[in-house]
């Protein structure tokens, strides 16, 4: 009797083993991650993404004089107001000899 109790105990021995080897087997592993200190600041968001521009209004700027147009001093967005706001300046061009 006592080697038939010996070989069960051998058997669930190795069966426990099994189902732990199993069990670490499957667990989930621990993921790595960065800490920093908490501070308090200022937010700054931006976003960097294309866009398409749509043209209400559109407009044809003609000149009774041939020249060169020098290049804009405004930038995107500003503000241009009728009669106050100059878009562009058109230079004679040099006389030929």
């Amino acid at each position: 009797m006592n080697g038939k109790y010996v070989k069960r105990g051998a058997y669930i021995a190795v069966a426990l083993l099994v189902l732990l080897l199993i069990g670490w087997a499957l667990q989930e592993k621990p993921i790595s991650v960065e800490t920093a200190k908490v501070t308090r600041g200022d937010l700054i968001v931006t976003v960097e993404e294309d866009g398409k521009t749509r043209v209400k209004e559109i407009y044809k700027i003609s000149a009774p004089i041939a020249g060169r147009v020098d290049r804009s001093l405004l930038e995107v967005g500003d503000k241009v107001s009728r009669g106050e706001t100059t878009v562009a300046t058109i230079n004679p061009l040099p006389l030929r000899s």
